[in-house]
């Protein structure tokens, strides 16, 4: 998905931008209040304390603090309604966040801005992912550059170039879409029948063995009795097979009997804890549960006792490495700026209207080379990999007329190619300008579809800045 450009969403932002600058006023970067080996117990334990928000997760990956904030509703419409409908082109336009999520996402913002500025950390990047966990699995996800924050905070930069600076975006996360079919079963179990369980959850050509006896004793159980509530104290998905999926999930289960089963022996009693792992894979009716596999099974004196992992699936056995819903990778300038270059690119000319008229089909994408990194944050030195640091525009651009295309000589003399030019190249530099950022040798520029390739130095690209030199001058063909 890419960032929404809804007017609800962009408020919000603004919002935020002017809640930090008021609210952090106070703030003496020069007093450090919170030791950077501290960060994530004092943003856990200041979001419990003076917000009553319990989930927070903090990773700390080089120099990116991450911060995840699962919720129980993040949209106020209903998102998948509008989905299971099949008529809305992009469900994104119609997003709205609820007012509960609001104000959790600001005070998650705010606790982790305070915390790093009144921190001795050299922490320069931060992230949010505020994640749709019960519903849509839908991610709102708002990174920033620090110095960019402070910036702000001492009105060094406007409010707009703020907004332009800052990462927005909204993805499905993909670790709670593998596992939602098992979170969703055991927040049904007690509120379905037996029968209308094995329907939604689990795929009809599964037979009794394959669900698993025990697995199914404990499900035809449920009624005897009432007031049940699993609470799943942890759980994981990973891609098994080609279309297989495993989930891993640890439940705790409390019930009470039902008057007419207070003599039943049940197999195990209430708060006891089991482990599963399900097999999952996709049937014309969505994904079902083809397999269960327990970690656990009831001796004959009543006990609960544990089994080896499967030997089938010994290869997977160290859950901990599995993917989890909260995944954080470091983020680097040269990239975060080659993000930006594209989101604010993109905008520029879907909002021109010449262009639109021209082009069927008009995207620009920004990449920072090399892109290697090694261990927590290391960049690989380009000399010692015999590399340059440069950037790399890709210009992908279909006109309405079919006779026009980018292996034609004269593409780039096309008025409205031009125009997507010199829109970019601006912007560009006006970015790096911003950042004062040069550690790159030059920019590599190239049409989707034509083998020729472009390139402009460093202080040809300043030059876009002002104003907009005769691009026939600059335009030197790369040499191969």
């Amino acid at each position: 998905m890419k960032t929404s450009n809804s007017a609800h969403l962009r408020f919000f932002y603004w919002f935020i931008a002017l809640f930090l600058i008021f609210s952090l006023a106070a703030c003496n970067p020069n007093v450090p209040t919170f030791p950077e080996q501290e960060l994530k117990r004092h943003i856990k334990e200041i979001c419990l304390k003076d917000y009553g928000i319990t989930d927070v997760e903090v990773k700390i990956v080089g120099k990116t603090l991450g911060v995840h904030l699962p919720l129980n509703k993040l949209f106020e419409n209903d998102v998948e309604s509008l989905m299971a409908t099949g008529k809305v082109k992009n469900v994104e336009t119609l997003l709205q966040l609820h007012p509960d999520a609001i104000e959790n996402i600001q005070d998650v913002i705010f606790t982790t801005s305070r915390v790093l500025f009144s921190s001795d950390s050299n922490i320069d990047f931060y992230i949010l992912k505020a994640t749709d966990y019960d519903g849509t699995g839908i991610e709102f996800i708002l990174a920033n550059y620090v110095k960019d924050v402070k910036r702000v905070r001492f009105w060094d930069i406007p409010l707009s170039e703020y907004y332009k600076r800052s990462y927005r975006d909204m993805k499905m996360n993909r670790s709670i879409m593998l596992k939602k079919p098992i979170l969703e079963l055991f927040r049904n179990v007690g509120e379905m029948d037996l029968a209308e369980i094995v329907s939604r959850y689990f795929d009809s050509e599964s037979t009794l063995k394959d669900i698993s006896p025990f697995f199914y004793a404990i499900l035809m159980e449920n009624e005897f009795k009432k007031n049940i509530q699993n609470e799943v104290l942890s759980s994981k998905a990973r891609v098994f097979k080609v279309g297989e999926i495993l989930v891993y999930a640890k439940i705790k289960e409390t019930y009470e009997a039902k008057p007419k089963a207070r003599n039943h022996k049940f197999i195990y009693p209430s708060g006891t804890v089991l482990e599963y792992i399900f097999i999952l894979k996709p049937t014309p009716s969505g994904i079902k549960i083809s397999r269960v596999l327990p970690f656990n099974y009831a001796a004959p004196d009543g006990t609960i006792k544990k089994i080896e992992f499967p030997a089938s699936l010994k290869l997977y056995e160290n859950i901990e490495t599995w993917p989890t819903d909260f995944e954080v990778e470091e983020i680097f300038l040269d990239e975060f700026l080659a993000e930006q270059a594209t989101k604010r690119v993109q905008i520029l000319i879907s909002s021109d209207e010449e262009i639109r008229k021209f082009f069927e089909e008009a995207k620009v994408t920004f990449t920072y080379f090399p892109a290697r990194k090694i261990g927590a944050g290391t960049l690989e030195k380009a000399e010692e990999a015999g590399e340059l640091n440069f950037f790399d525009c890709e210009l992908d651009l279909k006109p309405r007329d079919i006779n026009l295309k980018p292996t034609d000589p004269n593409f780039i003399e096309t008025p409205q190619v031009k125009k997507v030019l010199l829109l970019a190249l601006k912007e560009f530099a006006i970015i790096l300008r911003g950042y004062s950022f040069n550690k790159h040798e030059f920019l590599r520029l190239q049409i989707k579809g034509s083998d020729t390739i472009y390139e402009f130095k460093k202080s040809e690209i300043a030059q876009f800045r002002k104003k907009s030199p005769p691009l026939s001058k600059l335009l030197k063909k790369a040499s191969k």
